[in-house]
């Protein structure tokens, strides 16, 4: 039997109390739930708990450490397992991946000297990325040069509007 996975990030649902939304969902798609509580805040975990009381479906919760919030639950039955680090030829492949040929080489490297998780290697490549796009020579390739660009433009509207502004008063 295949069960699909319908999957969220615990902390951004919370706030606005779409957790309970959510796993309703799970249930309509007949799926299971993973919610990622790696940055879930200690006042969330209790609404977290009552959100999963009923037991109705199949719920994956992702920890960065072992949960003692979940086990102590009257309401959830926990099985518990550890997913081991990446080791350093998935690291060098998650790299390569990310950032192919500008890597130079460097795959190895960085493989072997940070034991970084998916999600920080996924960070690191998007920063290396553009941060490459504002070395390029072409500025209109640049997002941080188009919002500067922005920024000065307003600037400038709006000194003229107060000059305009300050000449009117002293017209009249």
């Amino acid at each position: 039997m295949q069960l699909p996975i319908l999957a969220a990030n615990g902390t951004a649902l919370v706030p606005d109390n779409l957790l309970p939304l959510f796993l309703r969902e799970a249930i309509l798609q007949h799926a299971a739930a993973y919610l990622d509580c790696f940055d879930l805040a200690d006042e969330a975990k209790p609404l977290v708990d009552r959100a999963c009381a009923d037991g109705a479906r199949l719920i994956f919760i992702g920890t960065p450490t072992r949960a003692t919030w979940i086990e102590t639950s009257s309401h959830t039955r926990l099985i518990s397992f550890q997913v081991p680090a990446l080791n350093v030829h998935e690291r060098k492949q998650l790299w390569q991946v990310r950032l192919g040929d500008a890597l130079d080489g460097q795959a190895d490297a960085l493989a072997m000297r940070f034991p970084f998780t998916p999600g920080d290697i996924q960070r690191i490549a998007e920063a290396a990325q553009a941060r490459a796009l504002c070395a390029s020579p072409t500025i209109l390739n640049c997002p941080c040069r188009c919002m500067a660009r922005s920024t000065r433009s307003s600037a400038a509207s709006l000194e003229r509007s107060r000059t305009a502004h300050r000449a009117a008063l002293h017209v009249g």
